[in-house]
C-alpha cells in the first residue's frame, strides 16, 4: 500500500483542477476556431489558475492555503468579468471549478503531526 500523500501536495493537486480546465478551454478554442493561441481572456484564466496553484503550494499554513485558493477563485471571477466585459458560460464553469478547488483545499485537513513537506520528498540543494 502506498503511503498517503502529505496534505500540502493534496491541496496543490486539488488546486491544479482550474489550471487543467483553463488550459483545455484555450486548446479547445484554438482547435475549433482554427486560430492560434491568442485569446487574451482565456490566457488570463490560465495565468490566474497557475498563480493560484503556486500560492496554494507555497505557504505551510493551512489557513493561508485556503485564503490563497479563495484569492484564485476571486481572481478567476475578476478575470472573466474584465477581459471581455461579460461572463460566458465557459467562464462560469471555470469559476465554479475554482470555487470547488477552494472548498477542496479548505476541506483537506493538516494534521499537527504531519510535516508540511517531508524531507524525503524535498529536493536536496
Amino acid at each position: 500500500m502506498l503511503p498517503a500523500l502529505p496534505s500540502a501536495y493534496r491541496k496543490f493537486l486539488i488546486q491544479l483542477a482550474p489550471v487543467v480546465l483553463a488550459g483545455l478551454v484555450v486548446l479547445q478554442h484554438a482547435i475549433t476556431d482554427h486560430t492560434p493561441l491568442n485569446s487574451a481572456g482565456m490566457w488570463w484564466q490560465v495565468i490566474v489558475a497557475v498563480v493560484g496553484a503556486l500560492l496554494v503550494y507555497g505557504p505551510p499554513d493551512p489557513w493561508v492555503k485556503a485564503l490563497a485558493a479563495l484569492v484564485a477563485a476571486v481572481g478567476a471571477t475578476v478575470a472573466a468579468a474584465l477581459t471581455d466585459n461579460a461572463v460566458t458560460g465557459t467562464e462560469v464553469i471555470q469559476i465554479m471549478v475554482a470555487l470547488a478547488a477552494w472548498l477542496g483545499v479548505a476541506a483537506v485537513p493538516n494534521h499537527p503531526s504531519e510535516a508540511v513537506r517531508p524531507a524525503e520528498l524535498t529536493p536536496v540543494p
